[in-house]
């Protein structure tokens, strides 16, 4: 009996790693802050992609942040993150191969199945290696304390039949 007895379905794997417990306490808090009024979900979902760049989020911590039971609507463009923080010069990349394709010219983290990730990204005149080409302009990511080009250009539609994120 005891450990003997256990039947492991997930044993010596992995775990995703818990973001909310290993940012900054002050960025949650800011994050999590009790906002009055109508939109205070979309307000918290607003502030973690503000906040927490460069970064995979998964739909876990957007559920978490927002609260609500349509809590994936508040990354979309459609009156989400995305179409929020874009006068902002910070785009959302999601889980569609064209997103991810980007993400990784530019030299960002693997974005897995469900996640999403805000960058900030400046304008340049030509293309380098880690460069991408949106809008017939290229752009990288700011560098720490470079201001990004606002509004941030808009990211490629996903095809028909890729996963939505």
């Amino acid at each position: 009996m005891g450990r003997a007895a256990i039947q492991w379905i997930w044993k010596d794997c992995e775990l995703p790693e818990k973001l909310l417990l290993h940012i900054d306490p002050e960025i949650v808090k800011a994050i999590m802050e009790d906002l009055k009024g109508v939109g205070r979900g979309q307000k918290r979902v607003n502030e973690l992609f503000r906040r927490v760049t460069n970064k995979p989020i998964s739909r876990g911590v957007v559920a978490t942040v927002a609260q609500q039971d349509d809590y994936m609507k508040r990354v979309r463009d459609n009156g989400g993150a995305r179409a929020h923080l874009k006068p902002e010069g910070i785009v959302i990349f999601g889980d569609y191969d064209v997103h991810r394709r980007l993400a990784a010219r530019l030299g960002l983290p693997e974005i897995g199945d469900g996640e999403s990730l805000s960058a900030r990204l400046v304008r340049i005149e030509s293309p380098t290696n880690d460069a991408v080409c949106l809008e017939d302009a290229w752009y990288r990511l700011c560098a720490e304390g470079e201001d990004p080009t606002e509004p941030a250009p808009n990211l490629p539609a996903p095809r028909r039949g890729q996963p939505s994120g």
